[in-house]
C-alpha cells in the first residue's frame, strides 16, 4: 500500500505560503499555482493541521474495517476489491443476509477503496474518515469540487456501481397465475472468468500499470475555445479504462484477458398465486456479472395469455355462454370448468326465461386477491340468446298457440310491400344520446329541427 510522502508537499505548501506572504512580490497569476497550493492546504488540514507526530507511522493502527472484509491492512486494490465480492454475496439480504452486516461492509469497502480515504482511516480511525467527508461538503472556495468544474474533472461516484439491469417477461395462462407456479428462465449471462478469477491474466505478474495514462484509465486533452482552454477527460484506448494493461504472455486464454466469459443459464423463479397482469419481479444480483462492478438486477415482468375460456379483469372472471332459444325459454345446464380445476353445473330456476345479454354472477369464484387464496373475485356469466335463422310455417303455428298473439296492425290502403336484406355490419355509428331526446321539445327551440349529419 502508498503511504503518505510528506517531502513534496511540505515543500509545496511552503511555496504556498511564501507565495501568499505579504513580503512576497509574486501574486498569483495562474490558475495551476493556485489549485495547487488550496489543494495543499486541504490536505494539510485533512491529515491534522500541523507537522504532528501522525506522518509515516508506518502499520496502521485501525483494523476493524479491514477486519470486516477479512483483509490484512497491507492488501493490495484488487484484494480488498475482491474480499469485498466475496462477503457482499454471503451477507447480502436477498441471500438471507443480516441488513446491518452487510451495510457494515459496504461501508468498509467505500473507504477502503479509495486511496485517500483509507490514507486519513489508518492515521485517524472512522472519524477523520467522517471528518473529511464534512469538509468536502463545505462551501470552501478552494475546494476540489470547484476545481474539478473548471479543470475537466468529475465527482467520484460512491461505491462500486453496478452492471446493466436485465428485463424479460413470463406470460402464464389463468390457471398457472391462480395456482402458482415455478419458471425457468434460461438466457446467456455473462460471468466472471473461473480460471482467472476476473484478473485477465494467469498471473499477477501479468498485469501492469498502464503507461499511457499512467493507471489513471482517462486521458485529458487540453482544447482551446475562445480565450479559455478546457481540459476534455476521455477513456484510455490503451487499457480501456481499467488503468492496466496485460501482458500477452500472461493472458488468460478461457476469457483472451476480458476477465469475464458468456455462459448460458438457468434461473429457476417461483412465483407465488394471485399475481397480477404487469406485476414485475426483481431478482436481485442475478443480471450480467464484471470483476469491477457488482451484479445488477434482472426485473422479470408477469404476463397474461389469452384464455380459450375465460376473460380476466382484475381478480374477476367473465365467461359468455350461448343459449339456443329453446334453452333461453324453457331452462339450461351448464358443465363449466373452472380455473382451480372444479367443475360447477349452472342450472336454470324452475321457469326462468333468459334474455339476451342478461348478467349473472357466482360470488367468489374468481381469481385470488392475495397469495394465500382465502379471498377470491367474483365469476361473471353473460348469456348471447341464439335465435333461429327461420322457421317454417308450422313452426310458427305452433310458436303462435305456446307465445303471446303477435300485435295485428292494419295496414294503410295504398301500401306497398317492399323486402328488406340484411344488413350486416352498420356502416355509421348510433349516436345513443339522441335516440331517447324528445323531439317536440326541439321543435319550440329555434327553426325546425335538423337532421344530424353522420
Amino acid at each position: 500500500m502508498a503511504r503518505f510522502n510528506r517531502r513534496p508537499f511540505l515543500s509545496l505548501f511552503a511555496s504556498g505560503i511564501e507565495r501568499c506572504s505579504p513580503s512576497s512580490k509574486r501574486p498569483f497569476h495562474r490558475w495551476d499555482e493556485l489549485r495547487r497550493t488550496a489543494v495543499g492546504i486541504r490536505y494539510f488540514q485533512g491529515f491534522g493541521g500541523g507537522f504532528g507526530s501522525s506522518f509515516g507511522q508506518g502499520q496502521s493502527q485501525h483494523t476493524a474495517y479491514y477486519d470486516l472484509l477479512e483483509v490484512s491492512p497491507d492488501s493490495d486494490a484488487d484484494e480488498i476489491k475482491k474480499a469485498f465480492r466475496k462477503a457482499a454475496m454471503k451477507h447480502h439480504p436477498d441471500r438471507g443476509g443480516d441488513v446491518d452486516k452487510f451495510k457494515e461492509i459496504s461501508t468498509a469497502y467505500e473507504v477502503l477503496s479509495d486511496e485517500q480515504k483509507r490514507q486519513q482511516y489508518d492515521q485517524f480511525g472512522p472519524a477523520g474518515v467522517q471528518d473529511s467527508a464534512e469538509g468536502q461538503q463545505g462551501a470552501s472556495p478552494f475546494g476540489e469540487d470547484v476545481f474539478s468544474q473548471f479543470f475537466g474533472g468529475g465527482s467520484r461516484q460512491r461505491g462500486p456501481s453496478k452492471t446493466e439491469t436485465m428485463h424479460t417477461r413470463a406470460d402464464l395462462t389463468l390457471e398457472e397465475i391462480y395456482e402458482g407456479t415455478t419458471k425457468e428462465l434460461r438466457f446467456n449471462k455473462q460471468t466472471i472468468c473461473e480460471a482467472c478469477e476476473g484478473l485477465g491474466a494467469s498471473s499477477k505478474k501479468g498485469v501492469k500499470h498502464c503507461r499511457q495514462c499512467n493507471g489513471s484509465g482517462v486521458l485529458m486533452q487540453t482544447r482551446q475555445m475562445g480565450p479559455f482552454m478546457q481540459q476534455v477527460q476521455s477513456e484510455c484506448p490503451a487499457c480501456g479504462g481499467q488503468g492496466k494493461t496485460i501482458d500477452p504472455e500472461y493472458k488468460c486464454k478461457p476469457c483472451n484477458g476480458k476477465k469475464i466469459v458468456k455462459k448460458k443459464k438457468v434461473l429457476e423463479v417461483k412465483i407465488r398465486p394471485g399475481l397480477k397482469r404487469g406485476t414485475k419481479l426483481y431478482l436481485r444480483g442475478q443480471a450480467d456479472q464484471h470483476p469491477d462492478m457488482e451484479a445488477g438486477d434482472i426485473i422479470l415482468t408477469i404476463g397474461q395469455k389469452a384464455h380459450p375460456t375465460f376473460t380476466c379483469t382484475g381478480t374477476d372472471l367473465i365467461y359468455t355462454h350461448k343459449l339456443s332459444l329453446a334453452e333461453a325459454l324453457t331452462g339450461y345446464n351448464i358443465p363449466l370448468k373452472n380455473v382451480d380445476g372444479t367443475t360447477m353445473l349452472l342450472q336454470a330456476e324452475e321457469g326462468e326465461v333468459v334474455d339476451a345479454g342478461e348478467l349473472k354472477v357466482v360470488a367468489g369464484k374468481g381469481m385470488p386477491k392475495d397469495s394465500k387464496g382465502g379471498r377470491r373475485g367474483d365469476l361473471y356469466v353473460m348469456f348471447d340468446v341464439t335465435m333461429p335463422k327461420s322457421v317454417t310455417k308450422e313452426q310458427a303455428e305452433q310458436l303462435k298457440q305456446v307465445l303471446d298473439s303477435p300485435v295485428v296492425t292494419d295496414a294503410p290502403s295504398g301500401a306497398v310491400e317492399t323486402p328488406m336484406k340484411s344488413a350486416g355490419r352498420v356502416p355509421f355509428k348510433l349516436n345513443t344520446a339522441d335516440m331517447g331526446r324528445d323531439l317536440e321539445s326541439d321543435d319550440e327551440e329555434e327553426g325546425a329541427t335538423q337532421c344530424r349529419q353522420m
